[in-house]
């Protein structure tokens, strides 16, 4: 078996954990440190397995310190909860380790497209009924009326639970995207 440990931190990276977790934006890869007071960021997110280390008080570790100190979790709840959402499976034989991760990782990769498009096509339908609703005369002005603020609900509702956006209102979002097409 493999070391799990080693692992989440050779397909997770600082930089990662951060966006996911993090409380801050990353500039320039340095954020607000975790373990002291920090106005001026100092903490430097490394990719790779690297990890972070802040330059003010030189503290520093790798992505399970990293999670479990942002999440006030144990060293194994952090594998485990960085094993889950990254989508890198645990206790597996080294041979096919490589495939199974990148497999699961082209999964992650093609639902997070699906969200962006999702939200790409929502978007254009949102300003086309935006403008639509000024003009009496323009064909998707009666539509505008009744789906702006749908549409508008679908858009931020798709930050906050995509899944469920994306399963329940399937066929709505498929009748936006054919009459953009057309």
């Amino acid at each position: 078996m493999v070391d799990n440990f080693r692992l989440i931190k050779t397909y997770v990276s600082a930089p990662e954990v951060w966006r996911l977790y993090g409380n801050s934006p990353i500039i320039n890869n340095l954020v607000n440190c975790i373990h002291h007071s920090d106005t001026h960021p100092s903490m430097r997110l490394y990719a790779g397995s690297r990890g972070y280390y802040c330059f003010a008080c030189n503290e520093g570790g790798d992505v399970i310190k990293l999670t479990s100190t942002l999440l006030g979790l144990s060293p194994y709840a952090a594998l485990c909860r960085l094993s889950k959402d990254f989508y890198v499976p645990l206790s597996l034989s080294n041979t096919s380790l490589d495939d199974q991760v990148q497999s699961k990782r082209r999964s992650y990769a093609k639902h997070e497209a699906h969200i962006n498009n999702t939200r790409i096509v929502l978007s254009k339908y949102h300003r086309m009924l935006f403008h639509a609703k000024s003009d009496p005369n323009d064909p998707l002005f009666a539509e505008s009326l009744s789906d702006l603020d749908k549409v508008a609900w679908l858009l931020d509702e798709l930050d906050i639970d995509p899944d469920s956006i994306l399963s329940g209102w399937q066929l709505y979002i498929q009748r936006v995207s054919k009459s953009l097409i057309t």
